[in-house]
């Protein structure tokens, strides 16, 4: 007991003396400054949308552009098959232009195929009246078939002049608008008949130039709005990313606990910029401190900054649940332990070693969303209430969690990929048409647990047939299924030799690939 009190007498008299606070730091919150449209100022404590309190939260939004397609070569070769065509954006770069109006030839070279099926369509329909003729109890027929006929003539050549029309237009407007024009005109001029002689063509080939983009609080620099749901994300680096929309990340109110005025909610459309810097190690006020412990699953256990029910991340916020005795909201600062005793209730030990069981509400049974682990040697965890057992928080005044400094400014993805006929090419990469930044993650699934894992920390890819190897650089190695990133529906990857986004490029089909070697 002496020793105790001569400990916590040295600790005080030492944080007197330096102005070091010990005990838990705040360093791990998130920290910024929120400026509104006015330009008025509001700094300290964030929370974002009632859910993201800590760096090691996920940003979640929709990439508005993807300056990769505009890389390829028309379908490099044929490879990029069985891809939807998305053409969405009007104020397209010089480079998506040329490849749209490539793209546009390839339409006008099908008006030539479809002008000259509809050619052989008729023959076999003149045939088909000279036969009817014959035979005086069809003959009837054959006048109706006549009309037919000349309709499917008409269209013939409607579609000879609407190609020679775009042929002399393809170089004079946007190639975009060309392909819109091209694909309705089309459609018009083959869905007044029907007949099953002819399929409709369609273009299954281009990669979807649609992807969500995701990436730690701790790597983003500032947002800077610029209209509705539309912003510029920047990294530490000074690079940025144009999103839009996506997710409720995007027209959150946020929660600043201002270092002066005290807790201000600001409405999404009322800010302008948010500046994130590096929280002080010791906030005099704070909404609240991150949830901390150790998930176990029947997949394993995780230790980590937690989010519970995809939701409450803080310890001052509730666990709701029902008793048979009434409503109850218990703080998360008080339990010690949650264990799930059946699909729809668990037992809450609390910090004191009391028990109670709750049901009714989805933060305690089958209803919950899952639990968010964030492990910084893997990425952030989501464990579904299938997989999960129990956690146990640890509330013990320690240094929890990464801090914004933690973070450092991102660099390209770079490695070696290998084909499955033995070539080997290094450089720089775009993963899936999509991610080129070592900050953006690689998202997968296996029995119950959802990965977002930053490539950072990925040393080794390895497709498989309907799944991925994913060799972390912990060692850990991981089997990943159930998602773009890691299955037959990836875009496959660009290699930039030169390692710049201007040099020269290779790109492989997600087929052709054996493994990839990240540096």
């Amino acid at each position: 007991m002496r020793k105790q009190l001569y400990r916590t007498s040295f600790i005080v008299l030492l944080s007197l003396l330096t102005g070091v606070v010990y005990g838990q730091h705040t360093e791990n919150l998130l920290y910024g400054t929120v400026t509104t449209v006015d330009g008025e100022t509001f700094k300290g404590q964030l929370q974002w949308g009632g859910e993201e309190s800590t760096w090691e939260n996920l940003f979640n939004a929709t990439k508005a552009h993807n300056p990769y397609i505009a890389k390829l070569d028309m379908f490099d070769k044929g490879k990029a098959k069985n891809k939807q065509v998305v053409i969405a954006d009007v104020d397209v770069d010089q480079e998506v232009q040329r490849e749209a109006e490539r793209l546009s030839r390839e339409y006008i070279r099908q008006y030539e195929q479809q002008a000259e099926e509809l050619e052989e369509a008729a023959e076999e329909l003149e045939e088909v009246i000279v036969s009817l003729r014959k035979n005086k109890e069809t003959e009837k027929y054959a006048a109706k078939l006549e009309d037919k006929l000349k309709n499917l003539e008409l269209k013939a050549a409607e579609i000879e002049i609407k190609q020679k029309e775009y042929e002399e237009r393809i170089e004079k407007e946007h190639a975009h608008r060309l392909v819109e024009q091209a694909e309705k005109a089309r459609a018009e001029a083959v869905s007044s008949w029907n007949f099953n002689f002819m399929n409709v063509w369609v273009d299954h080939h281009m990669p979807n130039t649609t992807h969500q983009f995701v990436c730690y609080f701790g790597d983003i620099a500032r947002l800077e709005l610029t209209g509705g749901e539309q912003l510029m994300l920047y990294y530490k680096n000074g690079s940025s990313v144009e999103l839009r929309g996506g997710s409720n990340d995007v027209g959150a109110e946020i929660t600043v606990l201002d270092e002066e005025l005290g807790e201000v909610k600001v409405p999404w459309k009322r800010i302008k910029k948010v500046a994130f810097e590096q929280a002080p190690r010791k906030l005099k006020d704070q909404i609240g401190l991150p949830l901390y412990g150790t998930v176990k699953t029947s997949r394993g256990t995780f230790t980590g900054l937690i989010q519970w029910d995809k939701d409450e991340a803080l310890t001052i916020e509730k666990l709701d649940g029902q008793t048979s005795n009434g409503k109850l909201s218990i703080t998360f600062d008080k339990i010690k332990k949650i264990s799930k005793t059946s699909g729809n209730r668990s037992q809450v030990t609390l910090v004191s070693d009391r028990e109670v069981v709750l049901y009714g509400t989805n933060d305690v049974n089958s209803g919950n969303r899952g639990i968010y682990v964030s492990v910084p040697s893997v990425g952030l965890i989501l464990i579904s209430w299938e997989a999960f057992e129990s956690v146990e928080f640890d509330h013990d005044e320690k240094s929890y969690g990464l801090s914004y400094n933690d973070f450092k400014s991102p660099k390209p993805i770079k490695g070696t990929l290998k084909t499955k006929e033995g070539e080997e090419v290094k450089g720089e990469m775009a993963y899936d048409l999509d991610e080129y930044w070592n900050l953006e993650m690689l998202d997968g699934r296996w029995r119950g647990l959802e990965y977002a894992i930053p490539f950072r920390n990925i040393k080794k890819i390895k497709p498989e047939t309907d799944l991925s190897e994913v060799t972390l650089t912990n060692g850990e190695v991981l089997l990943l299924k159930g998602t773009q990133d890691v299955g037959g529906s990836n875009d496959g990857v660009m290699v930039f030799t030169e390692n710049t986004l201007e040099g020269k490029k290779r790109y492989f089909t997600w087929k052709e690939i054996a493994e990839i070697q990240l540096d």
